[in-house]
């Protein structure tokens, strides 16, 4: 075996504009004529081992090493791109799902206003009938009072749990066992007081009434 002849291969540029390879028995030029043109450095690769195997013919190492090379960054550059579209069809399909989850979930019922409440209307009105008391309106397990009085109820007894809801009205309560503690407070502060209490027990939302106007000289001190 003639150690000048050997496959080589060469980048080029085809005709049609394209770049890639040109594999050929070099040293043989006249004698034998089985060159080949790949844009494609995998299938370049292939022929030249062909040939090697057929011929009996070293292929050019240096050659050889850079076809290698190519086909090894298209490879790379070809799997990047194949992630890079998964991940886009992932974030499409993630997306859909959620337009679809929206479009079919109920929606949410906004929480009605306090203002616009049967209890807040029934507090403004026995208030109106009491203007000059510091009105306890029972309501469930609590004693509350809105607006002014819940300021001046706050102020009192120290209340945490005074609160502001979404229109803008104050609210303040405290446990309903806590009234014999709170009101004598209250008494002595100087307020006259008005206790409204359930009629019945609160399984739903029941009528209340005033049942105990109390005046400032039960607990006048002796």
């Amino acid at each position: 075996m003639n150690a000048n002849v050997q496959i080589s291969a060469v980048k080029k540029e085809f005709k049609n504009g394209q770049q890639g390879w040109q594999v050929f028995v070099d040293g043989m030029q006249g004698r034998l004529r089985c060159e080949m043109n790949f844009t494609n450095a995998l299938k370049a690769i292939r022929y030249s081992f062909l040939l090697s195997k057929r011929l009996n013919l070293q292929i050019n190492d240096i050659q050889l090493a850079a076809l290698s090379l190519e086909y090894q960054q298209s490879k790379s550059a070809a799997e990047q791109a194949k992630v890079a579209e998964d991940a886009t069809q992932v974030a499409q399909e993630a997306a859909g799902e959620a337009e679809e989850q929206a479009e079919a979930a109920p929606e949410e019922e906004q929480p009605a206003a306090l203002g616009d409440s049967p209890l807040f209307k029934q507090f403004c009105d026995l208030k109106s009938k009491h203007p000059d008391a510091l009105l306890l309106f029972r309501t469930g397990e609590f004693y509350t009072c809105y607006e002014e009085d819940a300021i001046t109820a706050a102020a009192v007894l120290a209340l945490t749990d005074i609160i502001g809801s979404g229109d803008n009205i104050s609210v303040a309560r405290f446990p309903y066992h806590c009234l014999d503690t709170y009101l004598p407070r209250l008494i002595r502060a100087g307020h006259r007081i008005a206790i409204c209490d359930q009629l019945e027990a609160p399984k739903n939302l029941k009528p209340t009434e005033i049942v105990a106007p109390v005046q400032q000289e039960l607990f006048t001190e002796a």
